[in-house]
């Protein structure tokens, strides 16, 4: 089985794919701000005692929230190098070539592209 994981956006989807790159299961949750800490959990739900089945990992890459972007490939790469398994990032809109997940174990990890410099501005004071 391959893991495809996409948090571009507040509706995050996590999809279970088969040998043939066809989408068996299908979650989505609407995470608020702050609320990416609970992302592994959510991941552990789903893919449960199956972990070690997941024989590659498919994530989207962006354009979209930074933050979004940040964690989903962050989580993705740690996942393939911790189960020496190969990613595979992409961009929305993109055709995506799974031919590069059949072969070989992990290579180079998925790189964020944010299509424009973040808005990173210094914290507001509180009052």
């Amino acid at each position: 089985m391959y893991l495809k994981i996409d948090t571009t956006s507040n509706e995050n989807v996590i999809e279970i794919l088969d040998e043939k790159f066809q989408i068996t299961d299908k979650h989505e949750k609407t995470m608020a701000r702050n609320e990416s800490e609970i992302m592994l959990s959510w991941i552990d739900e789903i893919v449960g005692e199956k972990l070690h089945s997941i024989r590659g990992i498919v994530v989207c890459i962006g354009p979209g929230s930074y933050t979004g972007v940040r964690v989903g490939v962050t989580i993705a790469n740690s996942m393939a190098f911790s189960l020496n398994i190969p990613i595979l990032g992409y961009k929305i809109g993109e055709c995506i070539n799974f031919i590069g997940l059949k072969e070989g174990s992990f290579g180079a990890p998925a790189i964020p592209y944010y299509e424009r410099e973040p808005l990173i501005t210094k914290p507001k004071a509180r009052l």
